[in-house]
């Protein structure tokens, strides 16, 4: 038998008049992770299961906005071992992905436990972290039975910044760590439209280049960093169109700045 598609092989045996339907102590499984805008990255949907002859499943997949499935970067596992079983995507709604899978000669899924599918996903530019759901969660058996199991929610946050200097880590901790995780993250980065003092006549921060990632702002202020007199290299952020007086006076050390196209106006003295 060699059916035109895995849809239609999933639609009959949904449809046999034996079928039997159950809540499954089986489950599946997927943990949280971390994503930066504008990352492809790759997670797995992992299935734990004592019974042995699923032969084919469907779930639905429901992203935050700002992530994308990418179709290709999608696959099956090798618990898989029909050759010709595939994974089909389909769009239920916005941000809700089908996931459908059925073995064509009824081979079961192999093993009782590990990953079942890789899934890939991209986070736009704007991408500020949220939850995902699993849902709709349906298996089916080589003897015809159905089996749904429990709705699993992750969630996907924007990445850690790692920073170079640990001491500059510590003031952007301090001020702008607003989930209290006691890390600074690219949305909370993202989100800072004013570094108002925090930087001013610091003596001790050596480099800033982590700085880019803070694209919420238009400005360097006036003396933002007046008199950090150890601070040998920064990289300022797309979003900057000015950078204020005196805000590099005193910056002695300041061998490398990465001034992007994007600034227009720069003040008086800015640079001593």
């Amino acid at each position: 038998m060699k059916p035109k598609s895995v849809t239609l092989l999933w639609t009959m045996l949904l449809s046999m008049v034996s079928l039997t339907s159950a809540m499954a102590t089986d489950e599946i499984t997927c943990s949280n992770f971390s994503i930066n805008r504008g990352e492809t990255k790759t997670f797995g949907i992992q299935l734990s299961n004592a019974v042995t002859n699923y032969v084919g499943f469907q779930m639905d997949l429901t992203l935050p906005e700002g992530l994308t499935v990418n179709k290709v970067g999608c696959s099956l596992s090798n618990r898989i071992t029909d050759e010709n079983q595939e994974l089909t995507i389909g769009k239920q709604g916005e941000n809700i992905y089908r996931l459908t899978s059925t073995s064509f000669s009824l081979t079961p899924i192999s093993g009782t436990s590990g990953d079942l599918i890789t899934v890939s996903v991209t986070a736009s530019n704007t991408y500020q972290s949220g939850n995902a759901t699993i849902s709709n969660i349906l298996f089916a058996t080589s003897n015809s039975e159905q089996v749904t199991m429990s709705n699993v929610a992750l969630g996907i946050s924007i990445g850690i910044i790692s920073f170079a200097d640990a001491n500059v880590k510590a003031l952007c901790v301090a001020h702008w760590d607003t989930n209290g995780d006691g890390e600074l993250d690219y949305g909370e980065a993202a989100a800072v439209t004013d570094l108002g003092q925090v930087f001013y006549d610091n003596s001790i921060i050596t480099s800033f280049n982590e700085l880019q990632y803070f694209t919420g702002l238009t400005s360097i202020g006036d003396g933002a960093f007046f008199n950090c007199k150890w601070l040998s290299s920064i990289t300022i952020p797309n979003s900057v169109t000015s950078i204020g007086d005196g805000a590099f006076v005193n910056c002695s050390d300041l061998t490398s700045i990465t001034i992007p196209n994007s600034v227009t106006s720069i003040g008086e003295d800015a640079y001593d």
